[in-house]
């Protein structure tokens, strides 16, 4: 599985392609195999059996747009997401995409896990950190986390998550718990900054809150992700910050003390230029 992203120049797949998923495509936008006829763009496409494309061309992309694909160049990876053709060419736009393609991203070696728990600080919340910062000797990533859930050690409790783009100025988080594993055996080590932290030397609220997560029952795992995953997507700089919280209605922005919080992550760090 490979990503592609083709402009208002078009652009050419030279190599065996088995199958491919248009991800997003502006109307009018044309694509072509094997050099044969041009027609409107369906949402994917098989090659014959044993018999892939060789050469696959995109033109007609309006200029602003662009032409985003999944292609995979393994004959031994499944279709993923093969649709039939939509009756017609107004149909062919795509600009949402039901994201199936995270068994992919971990056959790539592109897709991480771990489990963050950190016990109860004594007047104190509770964080946890996934922060899409990179270190210079790596190339920088897209992060798009897929899963996430929480278990708090306090009944009728909350956990709310919130993004921002800007360096914790004043703390730093104490406790640095880097220890993920990647999800294909051998994988590559992961990007992202993990920390955890129950004291004082972090600031608490900073960022937007995208979503509040209630946790009534105690040591009960609790998901933030619906059933087809990817919870939010992280370019380079920006975090997300699990916090424990206040569970009463009407006042899920206070802060709660003296609360454990486990927090399991599942994500994929990505090629910027990934669709």
């Amino acid at each position: 599985m490979q990503p592609y992203i083709f402009t208002s120049d078009g652009g050419i797949i030279r190599s065996d392609t088995y199958w491919i998923v248009i991800v997003e495509a502006p109307l009018g936008a044309q694509w072509s195999f094997n050099d044969g006829v041009f027609m409107p763009l369906v949402k994917s496409r098989q090659a014959p059996p044993k018999k892939p494309f060789r050469r696959i061309q995109f033109s007609n992309i309006p200029a602003g747009t662009s032409v985003k694909v999944l292609a995979c160049h393994d004959p031994c990876e499944p279709p993923m997401n093969l649709d039939p053709p939509p009756p017609n060419a107004a149909q062919s736009v795509s600009t949402s995409f039901a994201r199936k393609e995270w068994f992919s991203l971990i056959r790539a070696g592109l897709a991480y896990s771990v489990v963050l728990p950190v016990s109860a600080g004594v007047g104190f919340p509770t964080q946890i950190r996934i922060s899409n910062v990179t270190p210079s000797s790596n190339i920088a990533k897209r992060i798009l986390v897929f899963n996430v859930s929480c278990v708090t050690d306090v009944a009728n409790d909350s956990v709310i998550a919130r993004m921002d783009d800007t360096a914790i100025v004043n703390g730093v988080f104490p406790s640095p718990f880097y220890d993920p594993t990647n999800l294909l055996s051998g994988g590559p080590a992961p990007s992202v900054t993990l920390l955890t932290q129950s004291a004082s030397t972090v600031a608490i609220q900073n960022g937007t809150a995208i979503k509040v997560l209630s946790t009534p029952v105690a040591f009960t795992e609790y998901p933030f992700t619906g059933p087809d995953g990817f919870f939010y997507e992280l370019l380079a700089g920006h975090h997300i910050t699990f916090i424990t919280g206040n569970g009463v209605i009407g006042n899920f922005g206070a802060a709660l003390n003296n609360v454990g919080l486990a927090v399991t992550l599942l994500w994929a760090e990505v090629p910027l230029n990934y669709a």
